[in-house]
């Protein structure tokens, strides 16, 4: 695992503790080449985010600022690794947190500014459904682009068609923008 792009492109990161599914790079190249230059100066959320990769791709490329959510303390402290590692450990803020019981504070933090929020829930726990329809009924700034991994499995089709979704192997990345 590394991060594929930018300002700390190439260094490896350490991977998730056992049991904990990453995003894998080809998920995270399509979902960085599908935004272009739509991460610059944007803060960026990483729910779920495990090892923090999503989030440390986005620092990488030009984020102005992450937060990341994990309620796994494992998870953290490999976050926190991570981030110092990459040597963007000042632009990265760590919420050792159920993403569930957060999410309004998530939209403050955001402070008014759109923002990227990406939310890679547990595919075991079939959490996307719940997830995307609480973010896309949050009061998210204008502007902001919400994306949620989900597996192919999991169907969404009482939800709000998104404005862009691809499919990668088994696992989803579906859009919408507020």
């Amino acid at each position: 695992m590394r991060v594929i792009a930018g300002e700390a492109g190439s260094v490896p990161l350490i991977g998730p503790p056992s049991g904990v599914r990453p995003t894998t790079e080809r998920v995270r190249e399509v979902f960085f080449s599908s935004l272009a230059d739509r991460v610059t100066d944007r803060p960026f959320v990483d729910l779920y985010a495990g090892s923090g990769a999503m989030g440390i791709e986005a620092l990488s490329r030009g984020a102005s600022c992450c937060l990341f959510v994990e309620q796994r303390a494992a998870c953290v402290k490999v976050i926190r690794e991570n981030l110092a590692k990459t040597g963007l450990a000042d632009c990265g803020e760590v919420w050792h947190q159920d993403v569930a019981k957060v999410l309004g504070r998530v939209v403050s933090w955001l402070r008014g500014e759109a923002g990227i929020v990406f939310a890679d829930p547990p595919y075991a726990y079939k959490l996307a459904g719940k997830v995307i329809s609480q973010l896309i009924t949050a009061e998210l700034p204008a502007g902001t682009i919400v994306v949620v991994e989900h597996s192919a499995r999991e169907a969404h089709s009482a939800l709000p068609v998104p404005t862009w979704r691809r499919k990668i192997g088994e696992t989803y990345l579906s859009r919408w923008e507020a």
